[in-house]
């Protein structure tokens, strides 16, 4: 071997092993090492570039799927076998157990269902499921189409959506508002249909209508929401509708008295207008009563829409017609809306809260406790708390008076109101933080 190449081999060698010696690059960094060799000769010499570049870790994914639901005055979860049991008030059939039972406070099997429930929701008076043969089943109140089945009559039974027997993908509710009652399905193809009250124009057909003497605006049964495509997932309020599509882009439409949509406006909308700052980077969405909520790829959290208790989150009890970041949160993995109340669950799974937490008297006919936000108090909170004994958590739903979580177990907890028995645990005591629910899993 002549001098020229081991000389050349020696230095190559050298700058490689110092290379290897090297701390490694974080996720989503880039490296540039560079070896230079020569000789002697000033005509010759060698220079070798390598560029490394560790992609960063993927952000993460929003479980459309909810295994436990709350509605106005009852409580729906999903068992291990795939079934559901239901508590709380069935005076419209809402707990899908059939007739001749005014209220429970435990847990009691919904009968009828002939496949496997993989998610379930609730409005105020009724419960939908979507079934492991992506078909959609609801039960209980039926005034002005809630169950789809193209009839107004209450079903104390789980019914079939018309059209919607398979092909659907995911389903949302109008958690929160005493008188939310529509009701969305995400088909494969990406597109949405819905049914129920259309008042505010919140099914998406381009109709909409006021409160006639002859009842609200409705459909019986889903109707195809128009200018969407490419959806991955809906989120229902009280009386709007928001969707996330493919590329991280939510839009929203219905009423907007508050800023629900997002938009900048309190404009009524019956299509979709796009949410202002969230043309991106959104995995997921929640509604409550008449705010949303947007998980971000980074873990934060931004929402919008009514403030009156601090369901924003941002530290205030301003509306917000357009995002803002919810104070003191990241890492977040799951969040959902309730009647005046977000809920949020962070990588250990667990839950914080936020909004309404305080009694209230007789504002609807009808008196509340308050304590859905599990804090240990009946304040109302504009950032989010901890609710205590709710860690470890696989999902959690809020409702309009109180709040429910499921443990990987199959085993519940609840906290809030409990007058007629909706926190399941074998009582009609309020509570502030939450309790076991009987017989579960």
């Amino acid at each position: 071997m002549n001098v020229r190449a081991h000389v050349l081999i020696v230095a190559t060698a050298v700058a490689l092993a110092a290379a290897a010696c090297m701390p490694q690059p974080p996720p989503g960094s880039t490296t540039t090492s560079s070896t230079t060799s020569s000789t002697t000769s000033s005509t010759t010499s060698s220079t070798t570039t390598t560029t490394t570049t560790t992609p960063p870790p993927p952000p993460p994914s929003f479980d459309w799927n909810t295994r436990i639901a709350v509605g106005g005055f009852h409580s729906c979860a999903i068992t291990p076998d795939g079934g559901v049991s239901c508590w709380g008030l069935n005076n419209y059939g809402q707990l899908g157990i059939g007739t001749g039972v005014a209220s429970t406070n435990t847990p009691v099997k919904v009968v009828g269902l002939t496949a496997a429930a993989i998610s379930v929701v609730a409005t105020a008076n009724s419960t939908c499921v979507l079934t492991a043969a992506n078909g959609v089943k609801c039960w209980g109140q039926n005034s002005a189409g809630q169950l789809g089945d193209g009839t107004t009559t209450d079903s104390p039974v789980p019914v079939d959506v018309t059209g919607l027997e398979t092909d659907v993908v995911a389903i949302s509710a109008g958690a929160g508002g005493f008188n939310s009652a529509h009701t969305c399905a995400v088909t494969s193809s990406g597109g949405v249909r819905c049914w129920g009250p259309n008042g505010f124009g919140q099914l998406g057909d381009g109709n909409s209508g006021s409160l006639p003497a002859g009842g609200p605006i409705f459909s019986s049964v889903p109707v195809e929401a128009l200018d969407v495509s490419g959806v991955v997932g809906v989120a229902v309020g009280g009386s709007s509708t928001c969707v996330l599509d493919g590329g991280g882009a939510v839009s929203c439409w219905g009423s907007n008295f508050s800023g629900q949509l997002g938009d900048g406006t309190n404009t009524i909308r019956t299509s979709p207008v796009p949410v202002t700052g969230l043309s991106s980077g959104v995995i997921g969405i929640s509604s409550g009563g008449a705010h949303t909520c947007a998980l971000m790829s980074d873990t934060t959290v931004r929402c919008w829409g009514s403030n009156q208790y601090g369901q924003v989150g941002d530290g205030s009890t301003t509306d917000r017609t357009t995002p803002v970041p919810v104070a003191v949160l990241s890492g977040v993995t799951s969040i959902r809306g309730g009647g005046g109340h977000t809920c949020a669950t962070d990588n250990p799974g667990q839950v914080f809260c936020w909004g309404w937490n305080s009694p209230l008297s007789g504002g609807f006919g009808f008196s509340v406790a308050g304590g859905q936000l599990g804090d240990g108090s009946t304040v109302d909170r504009p950032q989010p708390q901890a609710a205590i004994g709710l860690n470890n958590v696989a999902y959690v739903a809020g409702g309009s008076y109180h709040t429910c979580a499921l443990l990987p177990s199959g085993a519940a907890r609840c906290t809030g109101d409990n007058q007629v028995g909706q926190l399941g645990d074998g009582t009609t005591k309020n509570r502030k933080v939450a309790v076991d629910v009987v017989g579960l899993p």
